[in-house]
């Protein structure tokens, strides 16, 4: 058996030799490739370089999903793919300040509430009508909106 294995790891090596005097196998090629196979996809952790809207959300007590809407409710434009300073100082950061200052005052008490428009007064329900099937003559009630 160990005749039979060391006849086929020459005949490879040869083969591979051949190969590589064709020009047909590139063995940092096939290095690469292996290298890709065989690692564990892991997810990088983010890390973030700079001011992010979290950090602003926390400077003045909301979530960052309230302090994203209240930024495009601003129609502030984000500083690159997301909301992200390069530093706290950041001079465009020392504009802002003031507008979402004065923005959630203008909230009032719903600082954290999505605004909503006046509730309609309810108009009276006229009282259901009858509808009577056709197939088992039952009636069945509905109601009219």
């Amino acid at each position: 058996m160990e005749g039979k294995f060391e006849e086929l790891e020459k005949e490879l090596e040869s083969i591979e030799k051949e190969m590589q005097s064709l020009g047909l196998h590139e063995p940092e090629q096939e290095k690469k490739l292996m290298a890709r196979n065989t690692t564990t996809k892991e997810t990088p952790e983010k890390v973030t370089n700079g001011y992010t809207v979290s950090d602003l959300a926390e400077e003045f007590e909301v979530t960052p999903q309230e302090m994203r809407r209240y930024l495009r409710t601003l129609e502030i434009e984000r500083p690159g793919k997301s909301w992200t300073w390069a530093k706290k100082t950041d001079p465009s950061l020392k504009e802002l300040r003031p507008k979402i200052r004065e923005y959630i005052k203008s909230l009032g008490s719903d600082k954290g509430k999505k605004p909503t428009a006046p509730k309609k007064p309810q108009e009276e329900k006229s009282p259901p009508k009858k509808k009577v099937s056709s197939r088992r003559k039952v009636v069945v009630e509905e109601e009219s909106e």
